[in-house]
């Protein structure tokens, strides 16, 4: 706030320090957060009046049944985390995106629009679209692994 002379007063200055130190505290506690729950994997599914969404973690399984909806968190055996960790050390992840749909149905509303996106030392790896319940073959054992922790199977 400006006082009569035009400058600002001591109670406006530091109003003003401790909104953005407040601001600066939420911010970094926010990318803490996400540093510490990572995602390794996404697969996403949807068409018009459906949407699932299953994002695995290092210790748990999120999942999202409707757009925008909240996540359901799923604690799943650290054995299952592991074995998924192990299907993507099985997959060429450079090629992922390379490996195209067997199906089409997607095109007209037979099957819901789906990726995978596996992340891995700081990258992201996004598979092309396919059929919800038909991935490419590569990709196949993954899927499927990712499905059968979300419960969707």
């Amino acid at each position: 706030m400006l006082n009569s002379c035009g400058t600002c007063s001591k109670a406006a200055v530091n109003e003003s320090t401790n909104k953005l130190a407040m601001e600066n505290k939420s911010s970094l506690e926010q990318t803490d957060r996400l540093t510490q729950d990572k995602a390794i994997v996404i697969y996403d599914s949807h068409t018009r009046g459906f949407h699932f969404t299953a994002t695995v973690y290092n210790n748990y399984v999120t999942v999202v049944k409707t757009l925008n909806g909240k996540p359901e968190k799923i604690v799943v055996e650290q054995s299952e985390i592991d074995a998924v960790k192990a299907e993507i050390t099985k997959i060429t992840l450079d090629d992922i995106a390379k490996h195209e749909a067997p199906t089409k149905r997607r095109y007209f509303d037979g099957a819901p629009h789906t990726t995978i996106t596996v992340f891995d030392k700081g990258e992201k790896y996004k598979s092309q679209t396919f059929d919800g319940g038909f991935p490419p073959k590569a990709l196949e054992v993954l899927v499927n692994k990712v499905l059968s922790l979300s419960a969707e199977k």
